[in-house]
């Protein structure tokens, strides 16, 4: 499966307005995002080890381990990935090109998981 990300884009038309809209409909006010850029504090120290527990879960399970197991490098390179998405969240700046982040990660997800 190929995909071109900025076809995607186009397709999915999401604006500032959606997002806007978005943030109301799960009464995410400016309060809660200043509580999230709060404790990127907590986490930004956190050792990329910290995942081994939630990596060695998803190993228990024949159809993800397959996946996982397919590189010696996956899990490591993942938990990388896992602390700057937990660190970006917190960092609570949700505008388009967060979620451009967020499709391009789903559509990864599709393509090597679904």
């Amino acid at each position: 499966m190929e995909f071109n990300l900025e076809d995607i884009y186009k397709k999915i038309q999401y604006s500032e307005i959606d997002l806007k809209r978005a943030l109301k409909y799960f009464d995410i006010r400016e309060k809660d995002l200043d509580t999230l850029r709060n404790a990127l504090d907590i986490i930004k120290d956190v050792p990329v080890e910290f995942f081994d527990q939630f990596y060695d879960h998803l190993l228990q399970f024949p159809e993800t381990a397959n996946i996982l197991n397919k590189d010696k490098d996956l899990i490591e390179n993942l938990k990388l990935k896992q602390k700057i998405y937990f660190t970006n969240m917190l960092r609570a700046n949700f505008d388009i090109s967060y979620i451009k982040e967020k499709i391009k990660i789903g559509m990864v997800h599709l393509f090597f998981g679904g």
